[in-house]
């Protein structure tokens, strides 16, 4: 789960700002409180809203809202609870569940929703041909994954079933503890059969199906309107089974590109809530209105991409002497300060009860060392190198360091190319780049969501890297008998990241953003979980104006 200064978002939002601030009229925000309206800032515009192949948390912060799945997390993200199935039973041996749906669930347009909703979607997911990214996450269900890399055409096959309309099964090929967290996610959502029919939409991604006036769903909330570039807006759903205690008549998501103008919106009245914060006003908020400043201590990485396809990343020795030219105790210290923690490896510690024991240091001798070892001592004959940033996550800041390291340390220049989001996830897609931000937010509190996006069948590994010794490993950790046995797999894989280098940890992140007063029933967590159904609006105090 996934920018430059955007015009679009520039046009919304000051107009706005100048309508609150010179006439006095009341801003969205009181007016939100009073009709339950939450205004939220979203980041970018949203490619589209089809849940089984969305990447981005630009996306999935919508379709939380629109869709339900087999199951939920709690508002404080510690533990599962029944979502559309009320209840769920695992066999001994781990690897069968079996899902009781809620009776008399529908979709938004009142048909009755049952369990081939599901079969319908997840057997979708992994078609080869819709290409889902997330389509991973079924590898571990039986012949999930021989089916999405074409090596079986036979649905059948697959450990989906669905016995009668209230009943789910689903069979995986091995012991995961941590499945139920996955299915959870936006890509175990159910679809409706007829909508995706009318629009031809099951082996095509970008439908039509998935705007205003077309979308069926089965959410808290369901789509009502959809401006680009200004919001998304999603209205309560009379026919969610759990309606009568939804709040929020409405929730509208604005686009923001720019950390900057997000955080003048929320101080002009215009959101509860924004999805960051410029990192330079983070101590100002945290010394005069603590209150306001919220963090998601993410099980998140920050890493980048090296595309080990393409000169000059296609050698070990130049990935190697970029990785360990970055200074990550001084990234952390001096230039995000904003309680995110540096990342000499790719796993989280303690994610999932594990640690890994190898580390990528800060070594500058040895960094110069690989470098001339490659062919370029100094940086001298380096080619045109480039680093593909998004900066409305934040990159910016980061990058600018990073380049001025690598200038420093290792006598190479790197070009900074700034991309709106989703062309940064399609330049992502295509693979063309030579260095690109990237990061991944578990939405499970185990590695092996970590460990999956570099084996060699991954949608999501970006890299081009194809390591059989690794692959072999993360096979043999989900076979293991027990958690001794799969942590000596686990450390082997760090292990073999830290040699080959496909892409170079940064940090793990913390996410610090702006929570209006009057929002309640909002709840920091890892996850970033927040489900619009828990939510209602209540009349605060006045909220200071003073500048940070």
């Amino acid at each position: 789960m996934h920018c430059a200064w955007s015009p679009a978002a520039a046009i919304v939002l000051f107009p706005l700002l100048l309508l609150v601030g010179g006439c006095k009229r009341q801003t969205p925000v009181e007016a939100g409180v009073k009709e339950q309206i939450i205004h939220l800032g979203n980041t970018s515009e949203p490619r589209d809203l089809d849940p089984s192949t969305a990447v981005s948390n630009t996306e999935a912060n919508i379709l939380d809202s629109l869709f339900e799945g087999l199951v939920n997390y709690s508002p404080d993200c510690h533990e599962i609870v029944p979502g559309a199935a009320e209840k769920w039973e695992v066999s001994p041996d781990g690897r069968t569940y079996t899902f009781h749906l809620r009776p008399g669930l529908k979709w938004s347009n009142g048909d009755p929703l049952t369990s081939a909703d599901f079969l319908y979607a997840f057997r979708r997911l992994i078609e080869p041909s819709l290409g889902a990214e997330l389509a991973i996450y079924a590898d571990w269900v039986v012949g999930g994954q021989d089916y999405r890399e074409g090596r079986t055409h036979d649905l059948a096959a697959v450990g989906f079933r669905a016995p009668d309309p209230q009943t789910f099964e689903i069979t995986l090929r091995e012991r995961a503890p941590y499945f139920l967290g996955i299915l959870a996610e936006n890509p175990f959502y159910p679809l409706h059969k007829a909508t995706l029919d009318k629009h031809d939409a099951y082996l095509r991604r970008d439908g039509a199906w998935t705007k205003p006036g077309s979308m069926v769903c089965n959410g808290p909330f369901k789509l009502k309107a959809w401006k680009i570039n200004e919001a998304v807006t999603v209205e309560k759903n009379p026919n969610y089974w759990d309606a009568a205690h939804v709040v929020l008549k409405e929730a509208v998501f604005h686009p923001v590109d720019n950390l900057d103008s997000e955080e003048r919106a929320f101080r002009g009245g215009l959101l509860h809530v924004t999805r960051n914060l410029p990192m330079v006003k983070l101590p100002g908020y945290r010394k005069d209105q603590p209150g306001l400043v919220h963090t998601d201590t993410f099980i998140h990485t920050k890493y980048i991409d090296l595309n080990t396809k393409r000169p000059p990343f296609n050698d070990p020795r130049v990935r190697r002497a970029f990785a360990l030219a970055v200074d990550r105790e001084a990234l952390a210290r001096d230039v995000l300060r904003d309680g995110s923690r540096p990342a000499d490896n790719l796993t989280i510690p303690g994610s999932g009860h594990y640690t890994a024991r190898v580390h990528l240091p800060f070594n500058v001798a040895q960094a110069r060392a690989a470098l001339a070892e490659a062919g370029f001592p100094g940086g001298a004959n380096f080619p045109a190198v480039s680093l593909v940033i998004a900066p409305s996550k934040g990159d910016q800041p980061m990058a600018e360091a990073l380049q001025g390291m690598w200038q420093r340390d290792l006598g190479v220049h790197v070009d900074l190319v700034a991309q709106e989001e989703k062309v940064w996830l399609n330049t992502m897609r295509s693979k063309d780049f030579q260095m690109l931000t990237d990061g991944w937010l578990s939405g499970i509190d185990d590695p092996v969501d970590l460990f999956q996006l570099f084996l060699g069948s991954s949608p999501n590994n970006n890299t081009g890297w194809d390591n059989a010794g690794y692959n072999g490993e993360f096979a043999a950790a989900g076979q293991a008998q027990d958690d001794a046995g799969r942590e000596v797999h686990l450390q082997t894989m760090d292990a073999v990241l830290l040699e080959e280098l496909p892409m170079i940890p940064l940090f793990h992140q913390s996410l610090n953003y702006l929570v209006h007063p009057s929002v309640q029933g909002w709840q920091d967590n890892v996850l970033g979980w927040h489900l619009l159904a828990h939510v209602s609006l209540q009349a605060p105090a006045p909220v200071g104006k003073s500048k940070p």
